[in-house]
């Protein structure tokens, strides 16, 4: 038995198959090299938040720093975790004391920016979660609303996630190799 039993549940599952989905074709040189082991999850209010992430190695792409996210909300846990109350796919970012990573506050503003500007999908928003003064969660996201996990959603979810990395990989990859360039 796993120490997390919810680490082998249908979440977990269902995330993984959204990761196995956008990857499949993905070139070798934006493919994430680190991904999640299991949907974690978060509890705040009366709601449960399921996520799996997706990063490179190196900074400032990290567990914390930078990654992509695919995260399900279950607002109503007594008939399980079959469908959920919304879903997002975003790529996020993480600044402590204006810094994202080892990058400099300047560095860190060009990159906030470079992500901010990035035309992924059209109903992507930025969402900002600031309960810290110093700290700070920012993430460019598509939401869903309230769906069933089965394996359309999977699909548009993975199809969704693949434009993301396809399109926010590249770009942030071209900034870091200019910044190392200097």
């Amino acid at each position: 038995m796993p120490k997390n039993p919810r680490a082998y549940d249908n979440v977990t599952d269902f995330a993984r198959r959204v990761r196995d989905l956008a990857m499949n074709g993905l070139p070798d040189e934006i493919k994430p090299t680190e991904k999640s082991k299991w949907a974690g999850e978060i509890w705040y209010k009366d709601s449960c938040y399921r996520y799996y992430h997706l990063w490179y190695k190196g900074s400032p792409w990290g567990n914390w720093t930078l990654f992509y996210e695919v995260e399900t909300r279950f607002d109503d846990l007594s008939e399980g975790m079959a469908s959920c109350s919304n879903a997002h796919v975003a790529i996020r970012y993480y600044k402590e004391h204006g810094k994202i990573g080892g990058l400099s506050v300047d560095e860190s503003e060009s990159l906030q920016s470079l992500v901010d500007n990035l035309d992924i999908h059209k109903d992507q928003r930025i969402n900002e979660d600031q309960r810290r003064k110093r700290n700070r969660w920012r993430r460019v996201e598509v939401n869903f609303g309230s769906h069933t996990l089965n394996d359309e959603f999977a699909n548009v979810l993975a199809n969704t996630l693949r434009r993301f990395i396809e399109v926010a990989t590249p770009k942030i990859m071209d900034f870091l190799d200019e910044r190392d360039e200097v």
